[in-house]
């Protein structure tokens, strides 16, 4: 066996794995195969243990015309498989009866008898089918292969032995003899056979899969460098698309797991674990459309499938169909689940559904539950401050900005703006309640972020403006005009920027402020200038321009 490195690795589905190196669906020359009829295609299927495949296309081949004495073997065998047992004992008497001298009819009877633990019946059975086929090493595999699938590995390698006395190098008694080793999890010894079974027969793709199986959980690196090796044999072999998928999906590759599902998903007898899966990763690849119609489809075969239904419910939600998705969750949530089967994400989705329909009362313990299962996604806390101030508990919505804050290691100018528009909202509210020491604390912090706001971007008028609310509302006494040098600066930029005129009801703002305390503090001449470019922008304004006459005429 060559030198091979083993690495544990602990996968997790994630979006930001590193890349695999050298290694990929298409990293090499493709040669395809002849192509296989679906006799053949269902006896390899059997051979890597994929027995719903396997009997839909033996099914094809016999409907076909191609009623074998082998095609009816192996069809009872995946039948004996899924727990068919009359129609693998129907299978194998066709077998026998289509050809009386096929050996394999009587290895069928023998495993089916194994597994009915009749090993005394089993053991004549297979004593008759040698006897027909000495010469044969597939029949001795085949016996050896019965034997481990019901765990009687003292059995097995005596048929080894016999197999390659008839043929020294026969590869497949080696990838049989390599799968009893993986069953008895000794997986070193079992790469080393089935490296053997590579030697003998270098596109034995029954081999090569099989390795490739027990490197996946080993170094995936490895495993796909064998899984291409028998695409380069047959681009068209569905059983190495399965592993690759599973190896990028368990990665987080998840394009590459959709190019490789892609390849078989529409094959027949797959496994509604592989519709979960492909449905998982269109929806992370953001093909929310495309994820729902696997969803449809694996729901349709199993109508309570509870991955499934998040995944439908997930998809809705980013395709922003709300009422079905808000339908959907209200169901999700009522299934009879034990409560640490749902995730953070489950409870996010649900909170951010009930904030679409303006129900953020409700909302807030789907949010705060999502936030006590993944304390890691930082953005939540801005969320239940957004819940709580749009039902006016600014205080409790400060306490959760104040924790994304402090969770955050460089906070933008958005989140600075935001802090200060919940410190703003709470100093009102106290400004209503009439509780000045609140009141004063909670404007005094808002004027903290929004002055940090404008040594960030010094540029916009923004952070200028707030500050100058902020400021008149902390004014005990209008006159002193505390917030007039904020305006002033605030007009200043408004005005660089106003072309359009698209921004007057802010410069409008900063014009009504200079004009009452121009006016309070008796400069009647500035108050009349100020009143004027309001009315300039606002003609209509009759109570406006009624104040301005008078003032005029008191001068």
């Amino acid at each position: 066996m060559k030198n091979k490195t083993y690495q544990q690795t602990t996968y997790k589905m994630k979006l930001n794995c590193k890349k695999l190196l050298g290694t990929g669906i298409f990293s090499l020359a493709i040669v395809s195969a002849a192509v296989a009829g679906p006799v053949e295609k269902g006896i390899e299927f059997n051979q890597v243990n994929m027995y719903e495949t396997a009997k839909a296309y033996l099914l094809q081949g016999i409907r076909s015309g191609n009623a074998t004495a082998e095609a009816y073997y192996y069809l009872g065998d995946s039948y004996l498989m899924i727990n068919k047992d009359d129609s693998a004992a129907y299978y194998f008497k066709k077998c026998a009866e289509t050809n009386p001298e096929y050996a394999l009819a009587l290895v069928g009877e023998g495993k089916k008898a194994l597994k009915e633990k009749n090993t005394v019946l089993a053991k004549e059975l297979f004593s008759q089918a040698t006897k027909k086929e000495k010469k044969n090493p597939a029949v001795y595999t085949a016996i050896a292969d019965a034997y481990i699938e019901f765990n009687l590995y003292n059995d097995a390698p005596a048929m080894y032995e016999k197999a390659r006395d008839v043929k020294k190098n026969y590869s497949n008694s080696f990838v049989s003899e390599g799968n009893m080793l993986v069953k008895q999890e000794k997986s070193g010894d079992a790469i080393s056979k089935f490296e053997n079974a590579i030697y003998f027969d270098s596109k034995n793709k029954q081999a090569l899969l099989k390795e490739a199986r027990v490197y996946k959980n080993i170094n995936t690196t490895v495993a796909l460098e064998l899984l291409d090796k028998i695409i380069a044999v047959d681009a068209d072999y569905v059983p190495a698309y399965i592993e690759y998928s599973d190896i990028y999906y368990t990665t987080g590759f998840f394009k590459k797991a959709i190019t490789a599902y892609e390849k078989y998903i529409k094959e027949p007898g797959i496994s509604i674990k592989d519709i979960e899966k492909y449905a998982t990763v269109l929806y992370f690849s953001g093909e929310y459309a495309q994820s729902i119609e696997q969803v449809r489809m694996a729901l349709k075969a199993d109508p309570n499938n509870f991955i499934m239904k998040r995944i439908q419910l997930y998809n809705n939600f980013e395709l922003g169909n709300e009422e079905i998705a808000l339908e959907q969750a209200k169901n999700f949530f009522a299934s009879k689940k034990e409560k640490d089967e749902y995730i953070g994400q489950d409870y996010l989705t649900y909170g951010k559904l009930l904030q679409k329909n303006k129900l953020d009362i409700e909302a807030i313990p789907y949010l705060e539950k999502a936030i006590e299962l993944d304390s890691t996604k930082i953005d939540l806390y801005k969320d239940m401050a957004s819940a709580y101030e749009k039902i006016e508990q600014y205080d409790k919505g400060i306490e959760y900005f104040q924790k994304y804050m402090d969770a955050t290691p460089e906070p933008k100018t958005s989140d600075y703006y935001m802090f200060g528009r919940s410190f703003y909202q709470a100093g009102m509210q106290m400004d209503v309640q009439g509780d000045t020491i609140k009141k004063k604390e909670y404007l005094t912090k808002a004027d903290e972020m929004f002055k940090e706001v404008t040594v960030q971007n010094a540029d916009s008028y923004l952070g200028f403006q707030w500050r100058a609310r902020t400021m008149s509302v902390m004014e005990e006494d209008p006159k002193t005009g505390l917030a007039k040098p904020m305006y002033e600066e605030t007009l200043q930029k408004l005005l660089a920027v106003n072309e359009d005129g698209k921004r007057n009801k802010d410069v409008t703002e900063c014009y009504m402020y200079l004009g009452n305390y121009y006016y309070l503090n008796n400069d009647k001449a500035k108050a009349i200038e100020c009143f004027e470019k309001v009315l300039a922008i606002n003609p209509d304004d009759l109570n406006l321009k009624k104040a301005v006459e008078d003032l005029k005429k008191s001068k």
